[in-house]
């Protein structure tokens, strides 16, 4: 296994999971990559070279504290996206 950044899959998962509601909430007109790159830059990152560290940290995120601390950053990304369209 590579290192990866196991915050980066859980953010798409989340914008994944929850894209009617995003859509919503910004309109089709935000680019999600701008709105992913964002957030990572507001969340720790958690890096990991094996498989079981990926799932200790998914785990983690499991928490719902953890969840909502997430999509609350995901939302104010969309908002400065929206703001910023063409940065």
């Amino acid at each position: 296994m590579t290192t990866k950044n196991v915050v980066e899959l859980i953010v798409r998962d989340y914008i994944k999971e929850n894209k009617q509601i995003i859509d919503q909430l910004s309109g089709s007109n935000i680019n999600i990559d701008d709105v992913i790159a964002i957030v990572l830059n507001k969340i720790k990152p958690r890096y990991v070279t094996k498989e079981s560290g990926e799932a200790f940290v998914k785990a983690e995120y499991f928490n719902q504290q953890n969840q909502v601390d997430t999509l609350k950053v995901i939302l104010e990304a969309i908002e400065q996206v929206k703001q910023n369209p063409k940065r």
